[in-house]
């Protein structure tokens, strides 16, 4: 039988590691279960890249994890929205704003690596790789059985935190039903290097197809200029762009996307992964809360996914660090707590981007006109516009009250 632990985290990606980072020094004993070995020198999804807002930026501050991560962060200072074929443009500047950038771009790679550095000093208990077979919660504890270094092991936890994604074996074990709706498209997710520099800009242009990103990145060893592409299709047109040899595939980008970054020059390995809103009925069980992926996995027309799940952490860490030493952080009034506190934020995330692919996924010809009207409207109204700005920044919500000053 293992040493009973405060709080388990199931799932070492971005989420699970970052929650595990900001507990290792807390009052708490801490295990983390991943599936795949936590390597430092490579990663599995080396071909993509998280759009971090400026207000995640002030999380990762209180976290203290943001300084290793910030000399590999490119600056999002403008954003330019335009619909393939129509005429209305809307722009938004960090200037304008008020903040040093709207956001920043970071490899995942590079920061699943810094994070991972802090996990290996070994206040955090690490099972990886293992395999998680089963759950018993209990009133006290729950019982985890995993599969791990070729044995079998019980492991006891107050608290069980599921960082395992979308398709979340927690969630699956405990019975917790979650709601899928399919958008019937994919997002084909690489790098691509370009003629001229992208000058801090990120650009979303709404296609036929679907949404379309360019977010700038950090320069490669070369120093050529690079952007992170997120491009969501059709699923009936996955195969035949993948299928493309790498000229072939950024002529077709190109096409959608224009010239505003002069030619495509090189693409990196492409990766697709299907696109589904996914929300859990309930983010709280018996011990247990569900983050991130698991607990609602969006579209990423805005690039919000993270950062929803980045304020999710906040407020449970906020949540669990203000305990006393001997309080039991799997109690039910704490879980309340946090589902209360994060409930509104959750619910208008996702709304806002279905409503936001709904909207503008429509092939409809006076929807597609009254979209363009509207992105010229926005770009003529500073008041409207900033709301907007302050949403996609996630200033409008507080900071967590925990961790470090912020910098």
């Amino acid at each position: 039988m293992d040493d009973p632990f405060d709080i388990l985290i199931v799932g070492g990606g971005m989420v699970g590691a970052t929650i595990a980072t900001v507990l290792r020094n807390s009052q708490y004993r801490v295990g983390l279960i991943e599936s795949r070995p936590l390597a430092f020198q490579e990663s599995t999804d080396a071909e993509r890249s998280t759009a971090i807002s400026y207000g995640s930026r002030r999380i990762l501050e209180r976290f203290g994890v943001w300084s290793d991560i910030v000399k590999y962060a490119e600056p999002i200072k403008h954003i330019h929205v335009s619909s393939r074929g129509r005429l209305g443009v809307t722009r938004i500047d960090a200037i304008e704003a008020g903040v040093p950038a709207l956001g920043y771009v970071v490899e995942n790679n590079r920061l699943s690596t810094h994070l991972y550095r802090h996990l290996q000093s070994g206040e955090v208990k690490l099972f990886a790789p293992a395999s998680l077979r089963a759950i018993k919660p209990g009133p006290a504890a729950s019982e985890l059985i995993i599969e791990h270094n070729g044995g079998e092991h019980h492991l006891h936890t107050k608290l069980l935190i599921a960082a395992d994604g979308a398709m979340s074996g927690v969630r699956d074990m405990l019975g917790i039903e979650a709601k899928r709706s399919d958008y019937d498209q994919s997002a084909i997710v690489c790098n691509v290097s370009s003629q001229l520099h992208h000058n801090n800009i990120a650009y979303e242009r709404f296609t036929e197809s679907g949404p379309l990103a360019f977010l700038p990145l950090f320069p490669s060893e070369q120093h050529d200029p690079r952007c992170a592409i997120v491009w969501t299709v059709s699923s009936k047109d996955l195969k035949s762009l993948l299928d493309l040899s790498d000229r072939e595939f950024l002529a077709a980008l190109q096409q959608q996307f224009g010239c505003r970054l002069g030619k495509l020059l090189q693409v990196s390995k492409r990766a697709a992964f299907p696109l589904a809103l996914i929300h859990s009925r309930t983010r709280i069980a018996a011990r247990t809360v569900l983050i991130g992926n698991a607990a609602q996995s969006l579209h990423p027309v805005a690039g919000q996914g993270f950062n929803l799940a980045l304020r999710d952490s906040a407020a449970l860490l906020e949540c669990l660090l203000r305990q006393d030493a001997c309080a039991d952080p799997g109690e039910s009034a704490l879980l309340a707590e946090y589902e209360r506190a994060r409930k509104r934020d959750q619910r208008r995330m996702m709304y806002f981007t279905d409503t936001l692919v709904r909207l503008f996924g429509s092939r409809l010809p006076l929807l597609a006109h009254a979209r363009a009207k509207g992105l010229l409207l926005l770009d003529l109204l500073p008041p409207l516009r900033h709301f907007i700005a302050t949403q996609s920044m996630g200033t409008a919500w507080p900071l967590p009250r925990i961790g470090y000053p912020p910098v």
